[in-house]
């Protein structure tokens, strides 16, 4: 393995250690790498080039380096715990380049543990449904995949299309 695949499986490691669903890599003015864990960010500290980096993380996606559209592929990265499945999203505007790496693990979180009287009534409410639309909305990293999962994960026996 080079020295960026293992730069890229430390950063897989301390995501899953941190339980992040998103690692968000920004090159321009904030030269930073944040972890988004169920409603919270948090900071991993990288002493290299960021430039240099972010070129490794769209080459192993096999992105496009000088496309300006807003990309996304599919691919594995592996860390000390195995194979992880991996979203990476690109953007580049005029002034820096942005990389999201959402991380898809096979163990889903119960978030309905963490409900309140209201909100279970409501999720009991939408469960008698036989058909319709339910949204999930909310800032970045505010837990609504997390919560769609666990959601998809409790209705596993229906008949789901998304």
């Amino acid at each position: 393995m080079s020295t960026l695949d293992n730069e890229l499986s430390d950063l897989m490691k301390w995501s899953i250690e941190h339980d992040v669903s998103d690692v968000l890599i920004e090159e321009g003015f904030n030269h930073s790498i944040e972890g988004l864990s169920y409603q919270q960010r948090i900071k991993y500290f990288y002493d290299y080039s960021l430039t240099h980096f972010i070129d490794f993380i769209i080459y192993k996606a096999q992105l496009s380096l000088g496309n300006e559209v807003a990309q996304s592929k599919w691919c594995e990265v592996y860390s000390e715990y195995g194979f992880v499945n991996v979203r990476v999203s690109y953007l580049k505007s005029s002034q820096s380049r942005f990389l999201t790496l959402r991380l898809i693990q096979d163990k889903v979180k119960d978030v309905f543990q963490d409900l309140d009287v209201h909100q279970t009534i409501l999720l009991h409410q939408s469960l008698q449904y036989s058909h319709g639309l339910i949204c999930f909305i909310g800032q970045a990293g505010s837990g609504k995949s997390t919560t769609l999962r666990s959601f998809l994960f409790y209705l596993r026996h229906k008949r789901i299309i998304s």
